[in-house]
């Protein structure tokens, strides 16, 4: 056993967003590939609602990650979490595209300093692990305000200057949250701040194409299918050479616990730089290619089942307005590329891009023709 695993012996976890697409990830992989002491995964509903929501996720792992025993699922106890905890993990968030600007800072902003001014009182914790954005990797403007500046404004006014340099309120609140986490000196333990970009479904863990499968790469196709944004106007609009940068989930979150084994502090970036850097003008050949030559009829005829023209319009502004054609380094943490280790490494010997690709275009296929089938259905019954 590494010593990195071996780390993880002694240690108590908090883990906040546990029930979600990256929090259950990392609650298998705490469980079940890592000699973890003990997880507490925080509840702000039911203890039921919490296990129905990971048994939908990975139905086939969730009794044996139970019955480990580390698990504890907790409403917020304070003084057993300031008695154990040895590190917290903060993996939730909300990435809504239609959440206004107020509801995001108070979600994805406030809520996590308020956790970490509370976990100041936690009297072993050694590292906070909070999860940000590549959204912006840099100040705004040479005269950005003072981050706390930023928050009080946007919750005494609503809006905010800034938001046209982000593609949605989400990522400006994951923005602010950081700048106010680094500009404090006093924090009485280690901080590590992971930047993922995109997340993709997972490779391996917890199955092959577990989490969402409905990113920017598929999303776009699945989109652009039946509505006048089709795959050859994204090209000509954004351009072939354009990066669509995404990283399978669980990439992510080996990436987050190699790090925090390794007594990491500060960026680290989680992005396809660590997988594979993927074109708009490559993607699209691919799609093409994987998806079914009748799915665009399909849509075509089956109306807005996708919602492509609700979200649709939304989404490309927010392509158009922010793509690029450069790569998200990610030099902290290649070296995990060449480990094997199912929790802690990045290496992907025997992987199949291609197959994995089509994988993705026969599931995509499959859920707009389940979303097209409901959509008959209902208009059937009514």
């Amino acid at each position: 056993m590494s010593d990195n695993v071996d780390w993880y012996r002694n240690q108590v976890i908090f883990l906040t967003g546990g029930t979600g697409n990256l929090g259950a990830c990392l609650l298998y992989k705490l469980s079940l590939q890592l000699p973890t002491k003990k997880i507490f995964i925080l509840c702000r509903g039911s203890v039921r609602r919490a296990v129905e929501k990971l048994e939908t996720a990975m139905p086939e792992y969730l009794d044996l990650i139970l019955d480990t025993r580390k698990v504890q699922f907790i409403s917020p106890d304070l003084q057993r979490l300031r008695d154990e905890v040895t590190v917290v993990l903060d993996s939730v968030g909300d990435i809504s595209l239609q959440r206004s600007l107020p509801a995001s800072i108070q979600v994805n902003c406030v809520a996590h300093l308020a956790l970490m001014d509370l976990c100041r009182s936690f009297s072993h914790l050694q590292t906070f692990l909070h999860l940000s954005a590549t959204s912006r990797l840099y100040p705004v403007r040479d005269n950005e305000p003072e981050p706390n500046a930023q928050l009080s404004t946007i919750q005494e006014t609503g809006g905010s200057d800034l938001e046209d340099a982000f593609p949605a309120p989400y990522a400006l609140a994951k923005h602010i949250a950081e700048r106010v986490i680094l500009s404090q000196a006093d924090w009485p333990f280690l901080v590590l701040i992971v930047r993922p970009s995109l997340f993709s479904p997972a490779l391996r863990d917890p199955y092959p194409l577990y989490g969402s499968n409905e990113s920017i790469l598929i999303k776009a196709l699945g989109m652009s299918m039946g509505s006048h944004w089709s795959p050859s106007r994204l090209l000509q609009e954004l351009g072939e050479q354009t990066i669509l940068d995404e990283i399978p989930v669980d990439l992510v979150v080996n990436t987050c616990l190699a790090h925090l084994a390794a007594g990491s502090g500060g960026i680290v970036h989680a992005a396809a730089n660590l997988y594979m850097p993927r074109k708009l003008g490559d993607v699209t050949i691919q799609c093409h290619r994987h998806l079914p030559a009748d799915l665009t009829e399909m849509v075509s005829r089956g109306g807005d089942a996708t919602g492509a023209a609700h979200l649709g319009p939304v989404f490309f502004r927010m392509l158009l307005q922010h793509a690029r054609d450069w790569r998200i380094e990610c030099p902290r943490s290649q070296h995990l590329q060449r480990i094997s280790d199912p929790a802690l490494g990045l290496n992907l010997e025997g992987h199949d891009f291609e197959a994995f690709m089509q994988q993705r275009c026969e599931l995509m296929a499959k859920i707009i023709a389940r979303r097209l089938n409901q959509a008959r259905q209902s208009i059937s019954l009514s």
